[in-house]
């Protein structure tokens, strides 16, 4: 039996959509379009603007850590409408602040709220509502991450031309406060709350959800996996490629402004990496749930590494354009394709624990990612070398990925063998 859409569903997808929009969208310009302005006004250096991330990861860390504890207790909805408001709150402070301890006070805030509002607690929530199609359901709740990015910027920027940066981060925070208000009174954890059912196909039984065959996945416990060589082969590989897909996502915009370009178009840049992040996510879903998730993330590790290589040498405009497309593709491993790749390789019990392990590795990636090009910018004046060292780390990554991968190909077909 196919059970179709209800109306009750295509609210969830509609609420969820507008909440990642609004959530990630404002925080995919945080470090990027207000960096010139704040740290001119405020005196400071772009390094030190850029410790933000560092507050941010670690905090992730620690929700990354609490996530099945406090939702047990909580739930989910109820615990990121909470801290979305905090948020909203954190951005007045913004508004006011006269040194950048409110702005890494808020990068603690953003970062705990990460695993509730962001990956895991959406992935959660999608799984739950929907058995088949998963990984495009998926993907279109988080393209509106990069929808929202790109329509924040053209916002944001015309707030910030006709006022200041203190007035735009006032807008913010009231946007963030209807996120808070849709994720409480709109959202349900379940569909059972809705009284309906999750949606599936008919060819699809409900013990098949999220991937295609389950039998080709891992069902071990949490302590055998964490004694495989591949499984830390796979986690360092993502701590390399999100450190360099940090690096490259937040110098983008000073690096095209510094090399002559205007800052209207780094502005429009920027919003077409955001505007490609949101079709990559719909399409990458998809081939996702077609071809499976190990190809895709393959994919977008390549991205990162051809991405360094032509943005440290970009003069052409219409080079940038590629730069901007090829960024949205990369950017797809700051979250969206850890619960897809974890849902393709293991299942039962080592599930949770080994998502959980992947997103905090994607978390100390991206803490040393915008650091690491800013603290460079800050001693060399350009972002040129960080831009070439991020392909090349980046590609180390994807060996180590390859490598890892093929570990537990090996691991897995030597079990099935076993058996």
């Amino acid at each position: 039996m196919r059970l179709k859409l209800s109306r009750q569903h295509i609210v969830l997808v509609s609420a969820m959509v507008l909440i990642a929009a609004i959530v990630f969208g404002l925080a995919n310009n945080l470090q990027s379009l207000f960096i010139v302005p704040v740290t001119e006004e405020l005196g400071t250096t772009r390094g030190a603007y850029s410790l933000y991330s560092i507050f941010q990861n670690i905090f992730a860390i620690i929700s990354n850590m609490i996530f099945v504890v406090v939702t047990r207790k909580f739930g989910i909805r109820k615990t990121a409408a909470v801290f979305i408001m905090l948020q909203a709150m954190a951005y007045v402070g913004y508004s006011r602040m006269h040194t950048l301890i409110p702005y890494y006070i808020g990068g603690a805030i953003y970062g705990l709220s990460e695993s509730f509002v962001y990956a895991a607690g959406t992935s959660r929530i999608t799984s739950n509502w929907f058995h088949s199609h998963y990984g495009l359901v998926f993907g279109i709740i988080m393209a509106a991450t990069g929808v929202g990015g790109s329509i924040y910027t053209i916002v944001l920027t015309a707030i910030m031309d006709r006022s200041d940066w203190r007035v735009t981060f006032m807008f913010a925070a009231a946007t963030m406060v209807v996120a808070a208000l849709l994720m409480f009174f709109v959202v349900r954890e379940t569909p059972e709350e809705r009284n309906v059912q999750p949606y599936r196909d008919a060819d699809k039984p409900e013990a098949k959800k999220k991937v295609k065959d389950p039998s080709k996945r891992l069902d071990i416990p949490t302590a055998t996996v964490r004694k495989q060589p591949f499984l830390y082969m796979i986690l360092g590989s993502n701590v390399l490629v999100c450190m360099c897909v940090g690096s490259s996502y937040y110098a983008l915009n000073p690096h095209l402004r510094q090399i002559g370009f205007s800052s209207g178009y780094a502005a429009a840049c920027f919003s077409v990496v955001l505007a490609a992040l949101a079709i990559w996510k719909i399409l990458l879903g998809i081939v996702a749930d077609k071809a499976g998730a190990v190809k895709v993330i393959a994919f977008c590790m390549f991205s990162e590494v051809v991405l360094g290589v032509l943005a440290a040498q970009v003069r052409l405009p219409a080079l940038v354009m590629v730069i901007a497309v090829l960024q949205g593709s990369s950017s797809c491993m700051s979250g969206f394709l850890q619960p897809l790749l974890i849902a393709d390789l293991f299942a039962g019990e080592s599930h949770g624990a080994v998502l959980s392990m992947l997103l905090t590795a994607m978390c100390f990636g991206r803490m040393a990612g915008s650091p690491f090009a800013n603290f460079l910018y800050d001693i060399t004046g350009s972002y040129v070398l960080p831009l070439y060292l991020c392909a090349l780390i980046a590609a180390i990554g994807l060996g180590l990925y390859a490598a890892g991968i093929a570990g537990y190909n090996r691991y897995r077909n030597k079990l099935i063998a076993s058996n």
